[in-house]
This record gives C-alpha cells, structure tokens and sequence, in this order.
C-alpha cells in the first residue's frame, strides 16, 4: 500500500494548543489592563477562564449556546467571576482571542522531526 497522503488535526498534535492558548491569555491580560480591572494575578484569569471555557463547550456541544456566543461567552462569564461587567470589554477579548491564537507559533516536541520524517 502507496500512502500518498496524510492528514493531522493540528490541535494537540502538531500545534501546542495548551501552551499557545496560555500565551495569548496572558498576553490578552496584559493588552486588556485587566490587573487595573481588579484581576490581580494573570494566572488565576487563565485558570479561572480554562473551567468556564469547558462549561461554554459542553453547552455547545449540547447545542445551548451558539459558536458566536461562545467566542465572548467565555470572556463575559470569566470577567463576571472576578466582578467585571462589561460585554463590550468581553466581545473585544474574544474577538482578539479567536484573532491572535493562530499567530502563536509553539508545536509539540519533536513535530518537526515527525514531519521530516513522514516525507519521502
């Protein structure tokens, strides 16, 4: 059998979701001011936005909340958690989270490896 081509789902296989997703938190964090919002520790914003994003999932998954909503849902619930009410400041966040995630650039060890392997 002649493969001739192969196909990977980048998320958690070539492309390191979980370190590039930290990045751009933290760096969205940073850009959004949210220290002088009343978010003292950029660390405690991303592990508290991690559980509620897989809430925000799972009510996708159970068609309850729309792929539009989600993107912003999961900002407005997080920001809401430390006290922060600001829909428009959630809309931003999410609009620059889905913008900028594709731009980090942090792959699993050894896929270039793998890859360069895998050509003929």
């Amino acid at each position: 059998m002649d493969i001739k081509h192969l196909f990977f789902d980048l998320d958690r296989t070539l492309w390191d979701f979980e370190t590039n997703s930290f990045n751009e938190l933290i760096n969205l964090y940073n850009c959004h001011n949210l220290h002088q919002k009343g978010i003292s520790i950029a660390e405690e914003f991303v592990k508290v936005y991690k559980k509620i994003n897989e809430k925000c999932w799972e009510r996708y998954r159970l068609n309850q909340l729309s792929k539009e909503n989600l993107r912003f849902e999961r900002f407005k619930e997080t920001l809401e958690y430390f006290g922060i009410y600001n829909l428009e400041l959630s809309i931003k966040i999410g609009e620059d989270y889905v913008k900028n995630s594709p731009y980090r650039t942090i792959l699993i060890p050894d896929t270039f490896e793998l890859l360069e392997y895998l050509l003929p």
